[in-house]
C-alpha cells in the first residue's frame, strides 16, 4: 500500500501542477494526498553588478596536447610548440589532406606562435639608422643588396633636381628603408616609400584597391573541400613592382641611402647628387615602378593582375572582383 500511496501521491502531484493548484510548499502523505505546510525561507537574490571593464580577468586554463602524441605520453602547452608537428596534414607530398575532426584551438595556437616566433628571433624591421649600428658591415650589405635589385628591375630612373620647381621638390616622397633580421641570421633591407604626402592631392577612395570578401573565401574553401580540388598557394616576389607607375611621382634619397645608391651604378647617379640644407647628400629620383608604400601602388597591381588573369582566359565573378574562375579541360579553376 505505501509504494501504491507514493506513486498515486505523485500522480496526485503532477495533475495538481498542470492546472496549477499546487502549493510548492507542500508534502504528500503515504496516501498520496498534499499536505500543507510553512513556507521554506527564500534567500535574497544577489543581485550581480555588471564588471566596469571589458578585460577577462578570469585565469588562462592550460591545454593538454597529448593527444597529439598518444595516451601515454603528457606533453604540456609550452613543450608543444617547441616540437610540435600537426598530424593528419600532410597526407603524401603532393596533396593536402585535412582530418575529419581538428582542433580549432590547436589551429589559432600554432597562427600564434608562428607569429610569437618571428617576434622573439627577430623577424621585425627597423631603420636604417638603427640597423647600420645594430649590423654594421652585414646592414649596409643588404641596403646595397636591396638599392641594387630596384635599379636593376628599373623600379626608378635618377631625376636631375635642376629641372624640378620648388613645388615638385616639395611634393617628393621620402624614402625609407628598414632592415630584416631573418630566422637565418640573414639581414636583408626593404625600401619603401613614404606616402603620407600624396593624401593632400589624392581623395580618398581613389587609391583603394579591392580585398576580397570573407564569404568568398569561405565559400571557395567549401567548394573545394567538397570537390576534392587540388589546392596551390603561390608568392609573388615583389609584387607590386610588377605594375607601371602612370603618373609622375617623384622620391628624394637622403643620407646613406643616396651614398649607397651611386655606389650601385656612379656613371648614372653621380652627378645628380646635391647637398640639402643640412649639408646632406640627396638624390632625386622618378619612380617607374609601383613601389611599395604609394598610395595607388596596391591598386596598380591589382588592374595589372586583372588584365593578366583575363589575357589567361578568366572571368571576373560578378559578386566579388577578387574572385576569377577558368575552364580548363571541362573543370573549373578558380
Amino acid at each position: 500500500e505505501g509504494e501504491e500511496g507514493r506513486v498515486g501521491g505523485a500522480d496526485n502531484m503532477v495533475g495538481d501542477e498542470e492546472v496549477g493548484n499546487v502549493n510548492p510548499h507542500a508534502g504528500n502523505d503515504l496516501g498520496g494526498n498534499a499536505v500543507g505546510g510553512p513556507p521554506a525561507a527564500v534567500a535574497p537574490v544577489e543581485t550581480v553588478q555588471p564588471p566596469q571593464h571589458n578585460y577577462n580577468i578570469h585565469p588562462r586554463q592550460g591545454r593538454n596536447y597529448s593527444h597529439c602524441y598518444g595516451d601515454d605520453e603528457q606533453v604540456d602547452e609550452a613543450n608543444f610548440f617547441q616540437t610540435a608537428q600537426i598530424p593528419g596534414l600532410l597526407d603524401g607530398a603532393d596533396r593536402v589532406h585535412i582530418p575529419e575532426t581538428f582542433d580549432t584551438d590547436l589551429i589559432a595556437h600554432c597562427i600564434m606562435i608562428i607569429i610569437t616566433t618571428k617576434v622573439v628571433a627577430g623577424e621585425i624591421h627597423i631603420s636604417l639608422k638603427r640597423g647600420l649600428k645594430e649590423f654594421g658591415v652585414k646592414g649596409e650589405q643588404a641596403v646595397y643588396k636591396e638599392l641594387d635589385v630596384l635599379h636593376l628591375q628599373n623600379v626608378f630612373t635618377r631625376q636631375d633636381p635642376g629641372c624640378l620647381t620648388s613645388n615638385e621638390k616639395g611634393k617628393a616622397l621620402e624614402s625609407l628603408m628598414f632592415l630584416e633580421n631573418k630566422q637565418t641570421g640573414a639581414v636583408k633591407g626593404r625600401l619603401v616609400a613614404d606616402g603620407s604626402k600624396q593624401r593632400n592631392y589624392i581623395e580618398e577612395g581613389a587609391a583603394a584597391s579591392p580585398t576580397v570578401m570573407t564569404e568568398s573565401v569561405l565559400i571557395t574553401a567549401a567548394i573545394v573541400a567538397t570537390e576534392g580540388r587540388d589546392v596551390a598557394v603561390i608568392d609573388l616576389p615583389g609584387a607590386f613592382l610588377n605594375a607601371e607607375m602612370d603618373e609622375v611621382v617623384h622620391m628624394v634619397l637622403r643620407g646613406k641611402l643616396a651614398e649607397l645608391m651611386v655606389k650601385v651604378a656612379p656613371q648614372i647617379y653621380r652627378k645628380y647628387v646635391t647637398l640639402g640644407n643640412k649639408r646632406e647628400l640627396m638624390l632625386y629620383m622618378t619612380l617607374q615602378k609601383a613601389l611599395y608604400g604609394c598610395l595607388r601602388s596596391a591598386l596598380l597591381f591589382y588592374l595589372k593582375l586583372v588584365a593578366d588573369l583575363e589575357g589567361q582566359g578568366f572571368r571576373l565573378n560578378p559578386y566579388d572582383p577578387c574572385v576569377a574562375n577558368k575552364l580548363v579541360t571541362r573543370a573549373q579553376m578558380t
